[in-house]
């Protein structure tokens, strides 16, 4: 007999929408997000067209994009099998969401992002993130976190996603995959 995932845990996910890149972009919008669901979940594999590793990739939510915000903070511990650090920014137009990869190596970035209450309009959001990369014998894991102070608490209904190497702009490759889950009550 066949065993098979049921129950509570199996149905409590429930897959929204997914995007792969193609051509040469640099964001990636999930937009129309239903307000069904108790929280959000991205998981992605990204590898960003980059000459590095050390490519991240950012966050934003609804109409809130505009470098002139500064209505997102962020923390994070990171570890690379030789050191750890930790860092804290606020006043920032972004929420850091994870390591993006770079085809320099072809080293590839995993990870799974979590959006708390995004449906609340009493309560700022607030995000973590697992994620991490292997470079053939070097690379790193990390953990962050992200609040998102919009003055007005609105329900988030769009995430906008876009990679960075340093300060410049990258773009996806089409082997890259994310993917939107609701999490029910």
């Amino acid at each position: 007999m066949a065993s098979s995932i049921s129950g509570s845990v199996a149905s409590s996910y429930e897959s929204i929408a997914t995007i792969t890149p193609s051509g040469s972009t640099n964001t990636l919008t999930f937009s129309s997000i239903p307000s069904t669901f108790a929280h959000l979940q991205i998981r992605y594999m990204a590898l960003a067209q980059a000459t590095s590793t050390n490519t991240y990739q950012y966050m934003q939510f609804n109409t809130d994009t505009s470098s002139g915000s500064t209505n997102y903070a962020t923390h994070d511990l990171n570890g690379n099998g030789t050191s750890a650090t930790a860092g804290a920014a606020t006043s920032r137009y972004t929420i850091w969401s994870g390591y993006a990869g770079g085809t320099s190596s072809t080293a590839y970035a995993v990870g799974i992002i979590d959006i708390f209450n995004y449906t609340s309009t009493t309560m700022n959001k607030t995000t973590r993130c697992l994620n991490g990369y292997d470079a053939n014998g070097s690379g790193g894991v990390e953990l962050a976190s992200g609040v998102w102070f919009n003055s007005t608490i609105q329900a988030i209904n769009s995430i906008t996603i876009f990679v960075q190497e340093g300060a410049t702009a990258r773009n996806w490759t089409s082997s890259s995959k994310f993917a939107l889950y609701g999490i029910k009550a």
